[in-house]
């Protein structure tokens, strides 16, 4: 075991804990009749097995994502219904259908059962990768998440697509069983009324006004991940940050995620701590940063000279401030709503502009991300565009 650890594959296939099991489980297969030469045989065949893994191959079925109309891939995601997401595994990886003998799970229709509806048919998710086990899930449902946070990111305007931010994770898209599908449980609710009582809430008050019944409720409408994908260049812009290992894309990638923390929270706290984890994780030096570079690096990102002095201002003074504020125990209801979702707007403009900037200036290291903006600070031109 202290050996394999060594490898870096095994470290990025294997959890430690799952690992020993398997090792284990391994020893426990060997003859205790077997000849030396045999022993040995089987030996070095269960270690090429664990050295040599197949990439694995995870499939679940997702919650709260709309159903595509084809099916949507993003490097090594395929989401969709059942039976195109299993030719498009086939064809691309070569695997046998999907097939399980016994207890199957209830998204893999059996051979001879009734064609599905699409109010019915569920979205699932394939991911292929080479963590094992254990990690091999967690791999697929980091993947859908890291997915659905840099989606957003992308989008310049949110509220032009419903995609209101501070209203919770209700709607949130996950591992469906484990995160509710509300969409299904409204549907499901035509049949069994009384589901209908986990969609909406009844809150009796008796006050100022004597009694008095409020209704909370959230909406069931999925998330429209094919929608916010549906240009070839933001398709394209997800899968470079989703499998980028360069150091400005996965400082994007950790960006959009926290970005996406911040979209799903219900309190202004959380969000206003998330939004600038992401700020930092765009803005920061290689080390803890003061917030004077942070602010200082966001102002240079403006194109406009003229605009950069009253951006640093904006950053400090609010952006900066606020998070600092909430992080030294100050109450979240002195934050506005309004300066929440403009801290957000601002994070996906900063998100673009190094995207941009990277890719047009062929950016990938730290010490190139610190010379761009050595270079923006003395004035050198980068050919520099708002969008």
């Amino acid at each position: 075991m202290r050996v394999l650890l060594q490898f870096q594959l095994i470290r990025r296939s294997y959890e430690e804990d799952e690992l020993w099991s398997l090792v284990a489980s391994l020893v426990g297969t060997l003859s205790m009749q077997a000849s030396p030469a045999d022993l040995a045989t089987a030996i070095e065949s269960g270690l090429k097995r664990i050295l040599n893994p197949p990439d694995s191959l995870v499939v679940l079925p997702v919650a709260n994502i709309a159903q595509p109309l084809d099916i949507i891939e993003v490097g090594p995601l395929i989401i969709g219904p059942f039976a195109r997401l299993e030719k498009r595994i086939r064809t691309k990886t070569g695997r046998r259908p999907l097939t399980m003998e016994g207890n199957k799970p209830w998204w893999m229709p059996a051979p001879d059962a009734e064609p599905r509806t699409a109010a019915n048919e569920p979205v699932l998710l394939a991911y292929t990768g080479c963590g094992q086990l254990g990690r091999a899930t967690d791999d697929a449902e980091q993947a859908l998440e890291d997915l659905v946070s840099i989606a957003l990111m992308l989008q310049p305007d949110l509220n032009a697509l419903s995609l209101f931010s501070l209203r919770g994770d209700v709607n949130r898209p996950g591992t469906r069983g484990l995160v509710i599908d509300r969409q299904s449980l409204f549907e499901m609710s035509t049949s069994a009324p009384q589901l209908k009582r986990e969609l909406t809430s009844p809150v009796y008050v008796d006050g100022v006004l004597g009694p008095n019944l409020h209704w909370g409720w959230y909406s069931e409408n999925p998330f429209p991940l094919e929608e916010l994908l549906t240009r070839s260049d933001t398709r394209a812009a997800a899968e470079k940050i989703l499998l980028g290992r360069t150091a400005i894309l996965q400082r994007l990638r950790v960006a959009a995620r926290w970005h996406g923390k911040a979209h799903w929270a219900s309190d202004l706290s959380d969000a206003v701590l998330a939004l600038g984890i992401s700020f930092d994780s765009m803005l920061t030096e290689e080390g803890p940063s003061p917030g004077r570079v942070i602010s200082e690096r966001f102002a240079l990102l403006d194109p406009d000279p003229d605009q950069r002095r009253r951006r640093y201002r904006k950053f400090q003074g609010e952006y900066y401030a606020a998070r600092s504020a909430i992080a030294h125990g100050a109450r979240g209801s002195s934050v506005a709503a309004e300066l929440v979702r403009a801290m957000a707007q601002e994070a996906r403009w900063v998100f673009r502009q190094i995207l941009d900037l990277s890719q047009r200036l062929g950016i990938s290291t730290e010490k190139e991300y610190n010379q761009m903006y050595e270079s923006l600070k003395w004035g050198e031109s980068l050919g520099q565009t708002r969008s």
